[in-house]
Formats: structure tokens, sequence, C-alpha cells
């Protein structure tokens, strides 16, 4: 019924906002040189993690599944494989969830040591 359309085209409306403010947020990122390409599509957002910004070298298996365990611990659900971390919060996200995975991720990315 109606009450289904509304809701579909607010979550729709909402995952294009925050989706852009998403990747708006996560090309930030790229100050640290261990972040590569930012890219994003609504709310399934991802990002290269490299050894180098220039050549995009990717790591190894081994340090990706570092970052991703340290994003993970802090409550940050990401996927990843082929040096790129994928991140597709739920629809519903709002400024402030997308604010703190965004820092949690940040803080991973910091605090790295390959």
């Amino acid at each position: 019924g109606n009450l289904e359309i509304l809701i579909l085209e607010n979550l729709v409306e909402n995952s294009a906002v925050m989706g852009k403010y998403m990747l708006d947020e996560l090309q930030k990122l790229q100050e640290y040189p261990f972040i590569g390409q930012v890219q994003g599509m609504g709310l399934f957002l991802g990002f290269e993690f490299v050894q180098d910004q220039k050549t995009r070298e990717p790591f190894k298996n081994k340090e990706e599944k570092k970052l991703v365990e340290s994003i993970k611990n802090e409550g940050v659900i990401v996927r990843s494989g082929g040096s790129r971390i994928q991140i597709g919060p739920p629809l519903i996200v709002n400024k402030d969830e997308v604010d703190e995975i965004v820092m949690v991720i940040k803080k991973a990315v910091a605090n790295f040591k390959p």
C-alpha cells in the first residue's frame, strides 16, 4: 500500500543522501598513505587498501586481514577482498552513525603498522 511506498521512497532518498555524505567523508581518509581510491554508489562503498597511493600496490592478505579485524573489533562490519575494503551500512543509517563508522575506520587506518 501507500505506507510501503513512502517507506521505500524514504529509504531510497536516505541511501542517496547518506551514501553521498559517507563517500565524501571516506575520501578524506586519502590523507593517509594506505588509502587508495574511494568509490561508492548509494550505500555500497569501498576503498582500496594499498602500500603506495601512487602505484596502488595492494597489501598482502595478512595486512588486509589485520586492518579488517581492527575495524570489526570496534563494532563496524566490513568485507574485504582483492585489496578493497567494502562497507554496506543499512539503508536507514543516519549521519551520526556514518560519522561513527568513518571514525572507526580512520582510527584503524591511523594506527595501522604494516
